[in-house]
């Protein structure tokens, strides 16, 4: 938005009826401003409590001369009459109807959902299914198998374990009673998540569960607390020997003899450097670094996850790669939810953000009584004029005409017309430029009470969402700060060039040249090619046709390797030319960033003063800050002697002392 609502963003904060016995640090004709309202602004200044807390007296005093000036220009504002500015209230009901739309989006949904996922995800449990894929023939569809199988086992005429066996397509859980092990919410979709999080240890989910594989049922075997990743070295000794050959009872032995080492007190990392048979880790005492759960082959990941806390070490483990033993190293603790929102955000949005956004629209519909007029989409299906696009086309189209004044859909007794939903759609970057047919007319209708629900929704926001009312009052604030600049200060500055020579005359040491540089580079990443241009320079080159040919610099080659006239502290060439003493004197080869360069000075121009056509545009943009901060004073001046302002710094003191 506009600058000065980012300074405005720091200073407001709603003022807020207060009692009697309340502290106050200022006051100006009828207003009294409370300490409380001060400590809150003063932290939202400059970050946190403890900064503040901190902050020097001088700090507060002045901020807080600055907070009662703010506080008097909004006054001014309510005298002139902004509050009841129709132009501007537009203005700050669009703004609470977009962005309110947004933040019910960011913060009641999204956020929300993302909250709920960490909450959940503290917990992970241990999952059987019976797995049915779509398309199993003749019979009963896969969902109602499922259904059935679900009856049977609670009703005791078969056990889960038997059906899996029985039922189940996935081939590698089904003769393990359907185990699929430990899960966390959020690895499968919405569904299956709540499946498991809302079925007791033991039971079964009462309907079957969706998922691209088919439908599931699912059992609930084990649930613990969460540990997402652990810290672990482990000892390896594979079946195959020295001589390529499997000898698992040989490597049986060898890791026996290495568990009876460690029972007796060997240290783990000097075994796994002696005895294990992993390369990769075997020289880092047989560190894995951090793992995740079932990021490891079932079997290891099992006893891993099973160790109680650092140092333990499991019994022998066996894997399809030979014989483990895993020593348990660091279990980090468990994530915040700052540190892994965006991570959650991808999944949420991935798995369930859609469905949920749905639900809230659903009942912003109930709650707004929301009718859609079902006999326009027929009007349209029966559209056959493929031709017709939402685009700016659409508008001298004959379907349009028919249709443009019917309605679409009411929302508390408001209704929508297609005119209205149409250019929603034209304008809309998912529908612009799409064939206006059934399928497109219902999904952008949707869209678009969608987004008219939201924004309804919004402009009763600030009474319900105490975050919301103070971005509103804000963006209020600065609206009407905005306008209070315009007119006391942007309006009456009137540039008046003999004023700005003055202005120039009066700082004129203010503006001058630095010392400059004229000068061609040579520069190469290679420092043996380096000394080769610089030998042939020596020898007569001429050093322009050099640069030209060899010069590695970027967008430079063209130029000969020119340098215009430029600062000396601006660049290490800069600095180098400007040591040489005659005009194509060389340098000798120096380090410059990831290469090397060689300069020629053309010449030299020392530091002095511009002349007025030189400094014209910096002596204009000074004059008008200076001027602009002249005409800021007078108004402040001007409130300070309507509303006198006094300043109760004894009480200040007393600021963050009691948090």
């Amino acid at each position: 938005m506009r600058k000065i609502i980012l300074f405005v963003a720091i200073l407001a904060v709603a003022a807020a009826c207060t009692p009697e016995s309340t502290k106050y640090v200022a006051k100006f004709d009828d207003t009294k401003v409370s300490l409380k309202e001060f400590e809150k602004a003063y932290i939202k200044n400059v970050g946190d409590f403890n900064k503040a807390r901190i902050a020097p007296e001088k700090d507060k005093k002045e901020f807080l001369k600055l907070f009662v000036d703010f506080k008097m220009k909004l006054r001014d504002a309510w005298v002139r009459g902004y509050y009841d500015d129709p132009d501007l209230n537009k203005e700050i009901n669009d703004y609470k109807r977009k962005i309110g739309a947004t933040y019910i989006k960011e913060k009641k949904i999204i956020d929300r959902g993302i909250r709920k996922l960490y909450n959940e995800g503290k917990w992970e449990y241990r999952v059987s299914h019976i797995m049915l894929r779509p398309n199993r023939g003749s019979g009963p569809t896969s969902k109602e198998l499922a259904q059935k199988l679900i009856n049977e086992i609670k009703s005791g005429k078969a056990t889960f374990e038997e059906l899996a066996k029985e039922y189940s397509d996935d081939q590698y859980s089904r003769n393990e009673g359907g185990d699929i092990y430990w899960f966390a919410p959020g690895i499968v979709n919405m569904d299956f998540d709540k499946a498991i999080t809302s079925t007791p240890v033991g039971q079964v989910y009462d309907k079957p569960v969706r998922s691209r594989y088919g439908w599931h049922v699912i059992k609930v075997t084990d649930k613990r607390k969460r540990i997402p990743e652990i810290k672990v070295r482990h000892i390896l000794v594979r079946f195959v020997n020295d001589s390529g050959k499997v000898d698992s009872a040989a490597a049986l032995k060898k890791i026996e003899m290495i568990k009876k080492k460690l029972d007796e007190g060997a240290d783990f990392a000097e075994m796994a450097k002696k005895y294990s048979e992993d390369p990769g880790t075997a020289k880092k005492g047989g560190d894995l670094g951090y793992v995740s759960r079932r990021m490891m082959v079932k079997p290891f990941d099992e006893a891993a996850f099973n160790l109680k806390k650092p140092g333990d070490i499991s019994d022998i483990v066996k894997t399809r790669y030979g014989y483990h033993i895993i020593q348990l190293v660091e279990i980090p603790p468990f994530p915040t939810l700052k540190s892994i929102k965006e991570k959650l955000r991808k999944t949420y949005q991935r798995q369930r953000y859609q469905r949920e956004y749905k639900a809230y629209i659903d009942s912003l519909k109930k709650a707004f009584n929301y009718k859609v007029n079902k006999t326009l989409v027929r009007t349209i299906a029966a559209n056959k004029a493929d031709s017709v696009k939402f685009n700016d086309n659409l508008w001298n189209t004959q379907l349009y005409r028919a249709v443009k004044d019917s309605i679409v859909f009411t929302i508390d007794g408001k209704h929508y017309t297609a005119d209205t939903c149409f250019h929603y759609l034209v304008n809309s970057q998912e529908f612009s430029g799409q064939k206006v047919n059934e399928d497109t007319y219902t999904r952008g209708t949707d869209a678009f009470a969608a987004e008219t629900l939201l924004e309804k929704e919004a402009m009763g926001l600030e009474k319900t969402d105490s975050t919301f009312k103070q971005l509103l009052d804000d963006y209020r604030n600065g609206i009407y700060i905005f306008k209070l600049q315009q007119e006391e200060v942007w309006n009456k500055m009137k540039v008046d060039t003999n004023e700005v020579k003055k202005y120039f005359e009066a700082h004129r040491d203010k503006y001058k040249y630095p010392d400059r540089v004229e000068f061609y580079e040579i520069f190469t990443k290679s420092d043996s090619l380096a000394k080769k241009y610089y030998n042939e320079i020596q020898n007569g080159a001429d050093f322009k046709e050099l640069a030209k040919k060899y010069t590695e610099r970027f967008g430079y080659k063209q130029k000969s390797g020119h340098f215009d006239l430029t600062p000396v502290r601006s660049s290490m060439m800069a600095n180098y030319a400007f040591k040489l003493k005659h005009p194509g004197d060389v340098s000798k080869p120096f380090k410059s960033g990831k290469g090397w360069s060689i300069v020629m000075l053309v010449k030299k121009d020392p530091a002095h003063l511009k002349t007025y056509a030189e400094a014209k545009p910096e002596v204009m943009s000074d004059y008008q800050e200076a001027l602009s901060k002249q005409l800021e004073e007078a108004y402040v001046q001007s409130l300070r002697k309507r509303y006198h302002p006094e300043y109760y710094y004894d009480v200040l003191k007393e600021a963050f002392k009691n948090k």
